[in-house]
């Protein structure tokens, strides 16, 4: 939040002066609008990683989709690219395999966008 703070008066103290025109008006805007989406970016990848445990053994070792059973696997894995309303995250999250070549589902995904996940179908 401090880097924020600096950043944003970094921006301030470049673009706002006396005799200012409005070029100088509308790069501070700018500026400081891809500041506040970086940190809103930013802010949302750590809350929806913070959604689930940090320890995949914290994590129940089965559940079950659609009547279906699948186990956990052992490390979380990264959905990179995951659009939102900010620009892109990287969701970490744990997966659960059915059987030991079955589909893959990730349930965090699934609270997140319900069964359309970030354009990939999971059924």
């Amino acid at each position: 939040m401090v880097e924020f703070c600096q950043t944003l008066a970094q921006a301030a103290g470049t673009f706002l002066h006396p005799g200012m025109g409005p070029a100088d008006a509308h790069e501070f805007e700018a500026r400081v609008e891809a500041n506040v989406r970086e940190m809103a970016r930013t802010f949302a990848e750590w809350c929806f990683n913070g959604l689930q445990s940090q320890a995949v053994e914290a994590m129940p070792q089965h559940v079950e989709h659609l009547g279906q059973k699948f186990c956990r696997r052992k490390v979380k894995t990264q959905h990179k690219n995951v659009l939102t309303r900010f620009g892109k995250i990287t969701l970490t999250r744990a997966t659960y395999r059915q059987g030991s070549r079955g589909r893959t589902i990730a349930p965090l995904e699934k609270v997140l966008r319900g069964p359309q996940i970030w354009g990939q179908r999971l059924s």
